[in-house]
């Protein structure tokens, strides 16, 4: 996530983040879908184990999402998975600022926060400290800024 970790907060408050992962096959079609929370490792990442069930041997293409962060690709782009063994993926940057989560970061997220950066009463606090240092502030605002460059989700 962009804000914590290395160049960012280095202790987030919160140690677990939700997760949903979706794995579709080579026709588009999803064959598994499942959640679970990932832990933060003390350095960059969020790990953990998702149990999606059992799917065939093959080539597939996997989507992760967290709460109010934009859906995104596992890269690279088709990975070959087994049934027989712990499939462990590559990293996805999460982009945070989908508080509405319809998978883009538009005018209409930015709107839903700015009173929360402008000191007024704000139902998306919790939601948009970005970086996770309990704090809702410029920090997390420019987070929010930089994240418009990824306005759309995969």
């Amino acid at each position: 996530l962009i804000g914590i970790g290395v160049g960012g907060n280095a202790h987030p408050k919160h140690l677990s983040r939700h997760a949903q992962v979706e794995i579709f096959d080579l026709a588009n079609k999803s064959v598994a879908l499942g959640d679970g929370n990932l832990s933060y490792d003390g350095h960059d990442l969020f790990r953990g184990i998702i149990h999606l069930g059992k799917i065939d041997n093959g080539k597939y293409y996997i989507k992760i999402v967290g709460d109010t962060t934009l859906v995104r690709l596992v890269k690279p782009q088709f990975l070959v998975l087994t049934n027989t063994e712990l499939n462990i993926l590559p990293s996805a940057t999460l982009v945070q600022g989908d508080t509405n989560i319809d998978n883009i970061i538009d005018i209409n997220d930015y709107n839903a926060v700015l009173p929360c950066f402008q000191d007024i009463k704000c139902q998306y606090r919790d939601l948009i400290d970005f970086n996770d240092d309990d704090l809702t502030n410029a920090i997390d605002y420019n987070i929010l800024l930089f994240n418009f460059w990824e306005a759309q989700g995969d």
